[in-house]
């Protein structure tokens, strides 16, 4: 199969290669453009913890610290409080968003039926 090939078949939306820093193959497909960000949905989780991981065996973060003082810009979220390791690890009570029950789930810890 080609290179070109498996890209149709995979339902590719957009590819980047980068060689030794510098981007030497661009395409994107369908609805995605250069000027777009694309829309990673759950694989995002997957990139970032990957990323994270990568940082921490290299010795440049540290999962115990506050997530905040890597990204500022989360204290105000509901990943204020998180430790750099919470995230990723799927840490129990950790609540992201607001449940269909209406309570706010950052805060408030599950109840025994959500369990």
């Amino acid at each position: 199969m080609t290179f070109a090939k498996m890209l149709e078949e995979t339902y590719t939306d957009g590819i980047a290669v980068l060689h030794r820093g510098k981007l030497i193959y661009e395409r994107y497909f369908g609805a995605l453009k250069p000027h777009k960000p694309h829309i990673a949905m759950s694989v995002t989780k997957s990139f970032a913890g990957t990323l994270a991981g990568i940082l921490i065996a290299d010795g440049k973060i540290d999962p115990q610290a506050p997530i905040t003082d890597y990204v500022p810009e989360l204290k105000a979220s509901a990943f204020g409080d998180a430790r750099v390791h919470e995230p990723g690890n799927s840490t129990p009570n950790r609540k992201i968003g607001r449940a269909h029950h209406g309570r706010h789930r950052l805060t408030e810890p599950a109840t025994e039926q959500e369990r």
